[in-house]
């Protein structure tokens, strides 16, 4: 659900040297009070009653030129009718400057997962970074438990969340190694059965309750290049009207960027 327009969040005013190599300026509704919805995503009609062995699609959008220290939030709105069934798996999340073109932050969930935080609640209708500004945040934890994030190879919920994660390299540049482009791009990093990734475990939570996570405070290297993010996820739900939508309504997962 909608709850508003999306007002900008105040953001650190920096003075600094103009880059004779800096890209023209970016403005992003990532750093709305809304955040940015990623409509069009690629979500998969469950075929069998486990996890699921698609390849993960990938997710871009240009990160704010005026971005140099904070946090990712990612919010996931349950969306399916049998919540159980919303269970939305993401595989890495990374920053590429200079147009894509070099790796600047990159976060394996395989490796990294531990790293990112889970909130202390998740509230029907909260889906703002106003609304969560007293929410209380800790490590996201190896275990199944409801109404958070967690990090696992499996979800435990029949017909929904992917079989493994991601096997990629210290230094693989998803965007940069692949034809991907700004907005959705359906099915592109095969994954690997073995291999975590962090997750919304929604069982027995509320419908349209929000289940949020956030990165670890972190400083761009090349901050002003042209820089995207880059989210590789998996959204797989059953057919016949019980599953996980993404409408004008109802927005199934949120990206936000909140300048430190």
């Amino acid at each position: 659900m909608r709850l508003g327009l999306g007002l900008s969040l105040p953001s650190k005013s920096k003075n600094r040297p103009l880059s004779l190599m800096a890209s023209p300026a970016v403005l992003s509704d990532l750093t709305n009070d809304a955040g940015l919805w990623m409509e069009n995503m690629s979500i998969i009609t469950a075929s069998q009653s486990s996890d699921d062995a698609s390849a993960y699609s990938v997710y871009v959008t240009p990160m704010p030129s005026s971005a140099e220290t904070g946090r990712i939030y990612i919010a996931v709105e349950v969306t399916a009718n049998t919540t159980f069934n919303n269970d939305v798996c993401i595989g890495a999340v990374q920053i590429a400057s200079n147009n894509g073109t070099t790796l600047d932050q990159s976060f394996r969930m395989n490796e990294d997962g531990n790293t990112w935080q889970y909130a202390s609640a998740n509230t029907v209708g909260k889906d703002t970074i106003s609304e969560i500004s007293g929410y209380l945040w800790q490590n996201i934890a190896n275990t199944t438990t409801a109404g958070r994030f967690n990090r696992r190879s499996g979800t435990g919920s029949a017909s929904t969340g992917a079989q493994g994660g991601l096997l990629m390299a210290e230094t693989y540049n998803i965007y940069d190694k692949n034809s991907v482009s700004d907005g959705n791009n359906d099915a592109i990093l095969a994954q690997t059965n073995i291999m975590n990734y962090i997750y919304s475990e929604t069982s027995s939570q509320s419908a349209n309750s929000v289940i949020w996570t956030r990165s670890p405070e972190f400083t761009l290297d090349d901050p002003d290049t042209g820089a995207k993010l880059v989210v590789a996820y998996h959204a797989c739900t059953p057919g016949g009207g019980t599953g996980m939508v993404n409408t004008s309504d109802e927005h199934l997962m949120t990206l936000f960027w909140v300048e430190s």
